[in-house]
């Protein structure tokens, strides 16, 4: 996978996230996704040092400075496969380019991992196989995902199926008749 479109896209965007509004404004599901991630960030403890993945230009650690202007927490790290250039908020919060199936973190050295629609654009099997190797014992990953049916997944799915379709088809298979 190329970085090179996640980076032209977090870079031409001012929004710490991909829907270009801000989740602490509490309006409708955005005021639900803030209440979901507020209860979670309660629950960090002062000694705890916090992975997002897939953080962009980091929307999460955003809305965790909104709830706690003096962070309870060691560390946090956005991590995303772009070069992400934005300011960091604050001296805890760290933009890291890394891929999230070869994380650049000692094994048992992340008590909190969190992702806002990020995990899914990975591999699963092997994202997952590193969260469990970078968390300490009794770490937790949180996340959300969009939902099977949100349009879009279901865009996705459409643009799957069609790249699939397009494979098959014996033109596409040999483009060597193809020249410049």
């Amino acid at each position: 996978m190329s970085q090179q479109p996640w980076q032209s896209y977090w870079q031409s965007h001012t929004t710490a996230n991909s829907f270009l509004h801000e989740y602490e404004s509490g309006e409708g599901p955005y005021g639900i996704i803030a209440d979901y991630w507020a209860h979670i960030f309660s629950q960090f403890d002062t000694n705890d040092h916090v992975i997002d993945l897939g953080a962009g230009n980091g929307a999460l650690s955003h809305l965790y400075l909104c709830q706690f202007v003096q962070p309870t927490i060691a560390s946090w790290q956005n991590i995303d496969f772009a070069h992400i250039q934005c300011q960091t908020a604050h001296a805890c919060v760290e933009h890291i380019q890394a891929d999230m199936h070869a994380l650049p973190l000692s094994a048992n050295s992340v008590h909190q991992a969190v992702s806002m629609y990020g995990l899914e654009y990975s591999d699963l099997h092997q994202s997952m196989s590193e969260i469990s190797r970078v968390l300490v014992p009794n770490g937790h990953l949180h996340c959300l995902l969009h939902h099977p049916d949100s349009i879009i997944s279901l865009q996705s799915q459409i643009t799957i199926n069609v790249s699939e379709r397009l494979l098959q088809v014996d033109f596409l298979s040999d483009l060597s008749h193809c020249h410049q």
